[in-house]
């Protein structure tokens, strides 16, 4: 049975993540990024004008809602 990883050492969760100290080897993160994918976060969509302007106004009918 795996234990709650606040529960484990941190030697622990490097030998279950099959890494180390100093990091991945060069040829485990190429065989990672062929499993996973890049470590990489999806660009967020900026606001448009009408957005922000729309955004106050979206707060105070919240506001008035908690009445």
């Amino acid at each position: 049975m795996i234990r709650p990883w606040h529960h484990i050492s941190a030697e622990e969760a490097l030998q279950h993540l099959e890494s180390s100290l100093s990091g991945l080897k060069a040829d485990a993160i190429q065989k990672r990024v062929m499993n996973y994918g890049k470590n990489v976060l999806p660009a967020k969509r900026r606001m448009t004008g009408l957005q922000k302007t729309k955004l106050p106004v979206n707060n105070q009918i919240q506001d008035i809602g908690t009445f």
